[in-house]
């Protein structure tokens, strides 16, 4: 796929915004295991390239969503439990997929860093499942 500026600003900015909720999404975890570390790295760059002002202000939302959204639909054992995380790319969305899962348990998450006002089902979108 080829981006021009602005598509490539816009793609590069939810790398970066997929990193933040990687990051704090998996630190509310009693121990987490990346399964795919060079995506991971990958996503940290452009987490590196954010100004510093931006960088605080994405983990406030992330922070914000996660324990607003996500958690309370998460059982204590799960969240107080090791984990496993993958993230995978969802080309159709352009946006990382983060699974999260232990032997018992199953969340898949992502977030849209820039969603269109006519997006009816909104940034978030999350998946929860005891195996």
């Amino acid at each position: 796929m080829r981006y021009d500026d602005k598509n490539k600003s816009n793609h590069d900015n939810q790398r970066a915004w997929d990193y933040v909720m990687y990051m704090m999404l998996t630190s509310y975890f009693d121990e987490t295991n990346c399964l795919t570390q060079f995506w991971e790295k990958k996503l940290s760059l452009n987490y590196r390239a954010m100004k510093k002002q931006d960088q605080y202000a994405a983990e406030d939302k992330c922070i914000k969503v996660i324990e607003d959204e996500i958690l309370p639909k998460l059982p204590e054992e799960f969240v107080n439990s090791a984990v496993d995380v993958k993230l995978m790319i969802d080309e159709k969305l352009d946006v990382t997929v983060m699974i999260v899962s232990n032997d018992k348990y199953e969340l898949m998450v992502s977030y849209k860093y820039d969603v269109k006002k006519t997006d009816t089902e909104g940034p978030l979108r999350m998946a929860f499942k005891e195996k």
